[in-house]
């Protein structure tokens, strides 16, 4: 993830090669998991796929100038790792730190509203969030619970 965002903010580019390894590393994992728990988390299916065609279908509607497929990539392998909700909860916060960072630095002057954002390093930043965080986050928004697990 390192790579992808160093990638990212230099290049605005997100390496396909970087997605098939963490991809690689998501499906080792679910292996890892079911040797020794006999479980799959099959929701991680869904959620990656949803997750993928939200953000084509952001890719679509701009015609490749809002997102690019670089973020679809990246968002599936997002659902791979994080499953259902925390995704949802990855993906909000990415939304939201984008769209400050982004008003902060028109406001600042650094950028003007046409000007290009590497969005890479936002999803990645709602993944590490939502891999600590993000069921606490989920219950508390839609079910005002505070569990410590």
């Amino acid at each position: 993830f390192l790579a992808i965002l160093a990638a990212d903010i230099r290049y605005q580019i997100i390496p396909d090669g970087a997605i098939l390894i963490g991809t690689f590393f998501a499906f080792f994992k679910m292996w890892v998991d079911y040797r020794y728990t006999g479980m799959v988390n099959f929701l991680v299916f869904p959620s990656s796929l949803g997750a993928a065609l939200f953000f084509l279908s952001l890719v679509l509607l701009t015609r490749g100038k809002g997102m690019g497929m670089g973020d679809v990539k990246l968002s599936f392998l997002m659902g791979l790792i994080l499953g259902f909700p925390k995704i949802m909860v990855a993906v909000f916060l990415a939304f939201l730190t984008g769209a400050l960072l982004g008003i902060t630095l028109v406001l600042a002057g650094k950028k003007k509203l046409k000007d290009k954002v590497a969005f890479g390093p936002f999803l990645i930043t709602g993944l590490v969030v939502a891999l600590i965080w993000g069921q606490i986050i989920w219950e508390v928004y839609f079910y005002g619970n505070f569990i410590f697990r």
